[in-house]
């Protein structure tokens, strides 16, 4: 054992003095209550890096008013609408879900269009929604 967590380090070691780092990677969480069995490292509007950094989805428009509290996402897929409208569903009847609209806040799709408007946003979303940016490819 100790012989395995040598080579191990060693190898740590040398991956990082030759200037290669070693990134985390994104994993879901897995929950078997929650729908497909795990929790998302994003929410379907978002993408995500392989350390978990959440960025603008690609083909999407992200505006967001710090003032009112609201962001509006242009672009969002019908397989996305159709995992909030899930969301939605368990949120009302108390089954588990991903917490999108206490972590994001309340997610609307305007009618007939791919634009969803995010209001009440809490103060942490708010920021996180500012700071964030297309990934870079």
């Amino acid at each position: 054992m100790q012989l395995l967590s040598t080579i191990l380090l060693a190898g740590t070691v040398s991956a990082v003095s030759s200037g290669h780092i070693l990134a985390k990677r994104c994993s879901p969480m897995p929950d078997p209550n929650v729908k497909n069995g795990y929790f998302p490292p994003a929410p379907c509007w978002h993408t995500f890096t392989p350390d978990c950094k959440n960025h603008i989805a690609p083909s999407t428009e992200q505006y967001v008013s710090a003032a009112r509290h609201t962001a509006v996402i242009m672009g969002v897929s019908d397989y996305c609408f159709k995992d909030i409208e899930e969301e939605q569903a368990r949120e009302a009847d108390g089954r588990a879900t991903w917490g999108w609209t206490k972590k994001h806040g309340k997610l609307t799709r305007v009618p007939n269009t791919n634009i969803l408007v995010i209001t009440e946003m809490p103060d942490d979303a708010v920021k996180a929604y500012q700071a964030m940016a297309a990934p870079q490819s």
